[in-house]
């Protein structure tokens, strides 16, 4: 629903579907060759974003892209003005900023009895060096998107990096947690005042789904249907703003002590959350 809203708001632009839809799990027919192409791009050109933006008068282009074949999509990713991959959340941050209060040390340091006082953008460590490889493979600006069940937030990939070649951001704009319900992968967690809020979200419908897989296993689980996205156009344009500021400093993004950052992260695996 909000990729039909952010296409009806910038109206200059084409907002274009880029990452796999793939609808195949672990023990499905074809996973094995599917997760060893997944890899065999990884190690090419990065991590895909989910969504590419377009000019309008980009020729020869469809709604979707994903499936297009690599030769295509050399000479057609460089013509996007930005990135977006999308994250979801299962909160709503008002509710949510209505019933946590943090508490401070004297020093404004987050007691240390109490766990992380805000929701965040949730990049995973080992997609950094992907996206990282992926901006510089095509010099796209890009950006991660969190949404919520009520909100939509933006920050870019440069921001991030920023925050993480600053030592002293650790335990205080950004965390690093193990999350058991991302099967233990360590996540960035970084709060959300780092960001841009570009609209809100009207609860969608719950759809209970069962799938069978090739061995007879059974898998249900829920899908969503239904809800509005509004997007706002005066925050969607800090999003193009900040677009145009990204694509002038990617010229400078290896200068980033970034790899040795994102490294140290992962041979850290210490949770900073119990």
């Amino acid at each position: 629903m909000c990729k039909v809203e952010l296409q009806t708001k910038l109206k200059n632009l084409l907002v274009v579907r880029y990452g796999k839809n793939d609808d195949i799990n672990a023990g499905d027919i074809g996973f094995k060759d599917f997760y060893d192409q997944y890899q065999d791009e990884l190690d090419t050109i990065g991590k895909r974003a989910d969504l590419l933006l377009f000019p309008q008068t980009t020729t020869s282009l469809d709604q979707d892209i994903s499936h297009y074949t690599n030769n295509q999509l050399s000479e057609l990713v460089p013509q996007a003005v930005a990135a977006l991959e999308v994250r979801s959340s299962s909160y709503q941050v008002k509710r949510y900023r209505q019933d946590i209060a943090p508490t401070y040390t004297k020093s404004g340091k987050l007691a240390k009895t109490q766990k992380r006082a805000f929701l965040s953008f949730t990049p995973k460590v080992e997609d950094l060096l992907g996206v990282a490889k992926w901006i510089n493979t095509y010099n796209v600006p890009h950006f991660y998107v969190q949404v919520f069940f009520d909100s939509i937030y933006f920050i870019s990939f440069l921001d991030i990096l920023r925050l993480l070649v600053q030592p002293q951001n650790r335990g205080s704009l950004y965390y690093l947690e193990t999350n058991e319900k991302n099967q233990q992968k360590q996540t960035l967690h970084i709060n959300l005042k780092q960001g841009v809020r570009i609209g809100e979200i009207e609860l969608p419908n719950p759809v209970a789904v069962r799938k069978e897989l090739a061995n007879g296993r059974l898998l249900h689980y829920v899908r969503l249907e239904g809800g509005t996205c509004r997007l706002e156009d005066s925050q969607l344009q800090v999003l193009l703003e900040q677009t145009k500021i990204a694509e002038d400093k990617l010229d400078a993004f290896s200068n980033l002590p970034y790899q040795t950052n994102i490294a140290a992260l992962n041979l850290d695996g210490a949770s900073e959350r119990a």
